[in-house]
């Protein structure tokens, strides 16, 4: 025999809790207006040197390559050296089928590479 769940009688009414007390809240006074935002000029950063000395001469940097197969050359001369950039320039030649596109490629920074002499 399974035990029964104790339920209320049927004569007791369900329990409602009572709503809380409401608690009377003072209205709050009414704010000034905010004066409008004072409009401030923006601020230039400072340079650190006075305003009447001349700019400096901008910088004549190398010019920086403008296709891949210069920068390439340019970045295998300075790592590797003419001659080894030079070596390793025929050894991708030599590796990729000369009418490919990679081959054209590295037909294009081996001269560039020899043209640096």
């Amino acid at each position: 025999m399974e035990p029964r769940a104790a339920q209320p009688p049927a004569d007791a009414q369900p329990r409602t809790d009572a709503p809380a007390p409401r608690v009377a809240v003072a209205p709050s006074p009414e704010l000034p207006p905010r004066p409008p935002a004072a409009i401030t000029p923006p601020r230039r950063p400072s340079t650190g040197r006075a305003a009447t000395s001349p700019a400096p001469p901008p910088s004549v940097a190398p010019a920086a390559p403008t296709t891949r197969e210069e920068a390439t050359a340019t970045w295998m001369l300075e790592t590797y050296g003419r001659d080894a950039a030079e070596e390793r320039a025929q050894a991708a030649l030599a590796f990729y089928d000369a009418q490919s596109p990679e081959g054209r490629y590295w037909r294009r920074v081996l001269a560039l590479i020899v043209s640096a002499r």
